[in-house]
């Protein structure tokens, strides 16, 4: 392990998870809570760490959290309490919900002073920028932008910001892939990184797996635990390519699809219109072990207009969407009829 710098490591413990539906803190990737992970990361990199938050958060973690002391939940609240409470002059600050950036790089935010390309955290704040912050916060600029002006180039995988719970799937996915030998790339696509239609609530998170030899994770599925709890998983062929892919329901509700990709089968992908065009819609490298971004932004621009559907196209998916509704009304209704007076009413 590297040497720990003469510095103070600040773990900001987050706002309200609004969009998590939980505290960030709280949650779990490979067996840690997000909190445990930041903090052990900081603790790899500085002499000194603090975790900040607000007390009446009552948060249950094994590490001792100081209060910002402000009403409002701005992350300028916990980089000042830290400022003032850091025994060293320079801290560099973590927001609890961005569980991929490592020990190097955060030193090398401290070596540089500076703050990543994605923006203004994680990043090094000096003590002698305390009374310019205060100045901001007495004016109502709760904004950290611009702050500190000096930029190092890191990577953005590592800069991934868990806001969602598909966030931290990926993340855990990311993690889990860069411990694999056989797992050479993993390339998320669809909906979660669409770029003219977002996602919303209701969509699901695809993510590619290019593997040495798909046949293990075909045949065993306990590996998509590293992921979550799943409630459900199974296999089905993938819409292009003629692969197999791991479709998996978790606890909370995701829906993960994950085709397994043969690096041997990479050759057969490049000359696919429909490969083409999915990678055109958007994606996001997690991990590449292959020099596969390069392959990848070589086909995406290959690809042509979409043709639009047919009236045979058309029917069979406004039936499809029927027939399902349909079905899954027919058995509520056959679920609530049977279920126990009880059950129902309470007594």
């Amino acid at each position: 392990m590297a040497d720990r710098l003469a510095a103070t490591g600040v773990l900001l413990l987050g706002g309200s998870s609004s969009r998590f539906g939980s505290p960030k803190a709280l949650a779990l990737l490979h067996g840690e809570t997000l909190a445990e992970r930041g903090w052990r990361t900081l603790g790899e990199a500085f002499e000194e760490v603090l975790a900040v938050g607000k007390a009446a958060d009552a948060l249950e973690l094994p590490l001792p959290v100081l209060d910002d002391g402000a009403s409002e939940r701005a992350p300028v609240y916990g980089l000042l309490a830290a400022l003032r409470a850091a025994s060293h002059e320079l801290c560099v600050v973590l927001p609890v919900d961005c569980p991929l950036v490592t020990a190097d790089a955060l030193r090398r935010l401290a070596a540089e002073r500076a703050v990543p390309q994605t923006g203004s955290l994680p990043g090094a704040y000096p003590k002698e920028l305390l009374a310019t912050l205060e100045a901001r916060v007495a004016r109502g600029d709760l904004s950290l932008r611009g702050v500190n002006e000096t930029v190092v180039e890191l990577d953005e995988v590592e800069l991934l910001n868990v806001n969602t719970r598909f966030d931290l799937i990926a993340a855990a996915i990311t993690g889990w892939a860069r411990e694999r030998a056989d797992v050479r790339a993993a390339v998320v696509v669809g909906s979660q990184v669409r770029q003219e239609l977002p996602a919303d609530r209701w969509s699901d998170l695809d993510v590619i797996l290019l593997v040495d030899d798909p046949e293990p994770y075909a045949r065993d599925e306990t590996w998509v635990a590293e992921f979550g709890r799943p409630l459900l998983t199974f296999l089905e062929p993938t819409a292009v390519s003629g692969q197999q892919e791991r479709r998996v329901l978790y606890e909370d509700g995701e829906d993960v699809d994950l085709p397994l990709i043969p690096v041997a089968a990479l050759e057969r992908l490049d000359s696919s219109p429909d490969v083409a065009r999915l990678l055109a819609r958007g994606y996001r490298v997690l991990v590449d072990e292959i020099g596969l971004a390069e392959r990848l932004a070589r086909v995406a621009a290959t690809a042509g207009e979409v043709p639009p559907p047919t009236q045979h196209h058309l029917t069979e998916l406004s039936s499809d969407f029927w027939y399902h509704a349909l079905w899954a009304a027919k058995r509520l209704r056959r679920e609530r009829c049977s279920w126990p007076r009880s059950a129902s009413t309470g007594t």
